[in-house]
């Protein structure tokens, strides 16, 4: 077993207790994979000559300035993280609940059901936490993304009016996916009638995740919600921002409905970050859109910009740990 502390709650920050979803070998291999898929596409779609293009309309102070405004966000986020996870310090964190981002993948996508049965035959064979531990942090995460994005489509709906229709659509694909499955658990909880109908072993598995299932505390919440709203309005609005620099008639809400399923897409672990996966999902909606060239080379640019500040901001964690240590 792992260890927990004195009320059972999982050591969060121990790289034991999180679950690898995919072998690392497997995960570098399919990076590679879609990298050379998302160089293909842009070759083909002449991104590459649209973004020499641009680098001569484009300013190294509006480069600076996006560069800057991404670090100083990173560095909230990471900070905010840490606090979210000393708050919680149970399988509700950000981090554990993204480590099994196959079951949240899956709930994204519409197939709530697949990806509950997977995950939970995944947690119960390395013996890692009980199934309604389990129940409850995908559900928390779940309605917390949709929440984010329901903010983040009230805040930019006045100015993106015209596009509301696919702001929407994709909220409703991931939303409905998500919620169906757990629409199930207060029926379930509150009609007996259907409850006594159930074979007798079943009743009683239910009467056990009725008494255990876990009630959720703001003090959880709030922190997580804040953090996937920040997440949510910096990746889109990050991408966004670029493409219009690429071009002022950029289709924002082609744009920000196609990375938006790109984001919910990759939330599956199948390379680090989503590395090769998101472009090239970017790239092909933009294909649908006809404007294949625009929205991959933004997305080039856009995981250009977030490696970089994230080396920064690893190089700033590190140096400030190693003072730390001298002091």
């Amino acid at each position: 077993m792992h260890r927990t502390s004195g009320q059972g709650r999982i050591d969060a920050f121990n790289p034991r207790n999180q679950p690898e979803m995919i072998p690392t070998p497997w995960k570098i291999a399919l990076t590679f994979v879609f990298t050379a898929a998302t160089i293909f596409l842009a070759v083909r779609s002449g991104a590459f000559g649209m973004l020499e293009a641009a680098f001569t309309r484009i300013t190294w102070v509006e480069l600076s300035a996006l560069f800057a405004i991404f670090v100083v966000i990173r560095i909230i986020q990471a900070y905010s993280l840490i606090q979210s996870l000393k708050v919680v310090n149970t399988a509700l964190t950000l981090r554990t609940s993204l480590e099994l981002a196959a079951l949240k993948g899956f709930y994204n996508l519409g197939l709530g059901g697949a990806g509950f049965i997977a995950q939970a035959i995944h947690v119960r064979s390395r013996n890692l936490f009980s199934i309604t531990q389990l129940a409850w942090a995908t559900a928390t995460q779940s309605i917390l993304l949709i929440a984010a994005l329901g903010a983040f489509l009230l805040a930019v709906a006045p100015a993106l009016f015209d596009h509301a229709k696919a702001f929407w659509a994709v909220i409703l694909l991931g939303g409905l996916g998500t919620l169906i499955p757990f629409m199930a658990l207060p029926a379930l909880r509150y009609s007996r009638r259907l409850t006594n109908r159930l074979p007798v072993r079943l009743q009683s598995k239910l009467k056990e995740l009725q008494y255990h299932f876990p009630a959720p505390r703001m003090n959880q919440l709030v922190p997580l919600w804040l953090l996937q709203v920040s997440l949510v309005g910096l990746r889109l609005g990050r991408i966004i921002f670029i493409a219009v620099l690429l071009d002022p008639l950029t289709p924002i809400g082609e744009l920000a409905a196609t990375t938006l399923f790109a984001d919910l897409a990759t939330v599956v672990p199948l390379t680090p970050g989503g590395i090769g996966i998101r472009e090239f999902l970017i790239g092909a909606g933009g294909s649908l859109g006809r404007q294949p060239d625009l929205f991959i080379i933004a997305a080039i640019i856009d995981r250009g910009i977030a490696i970089t500040g994230n080396l920064v901001h690893g190089t700033v964690t590190l140096t400030a740990n190693h003072f730390n240590r001298i002091n």
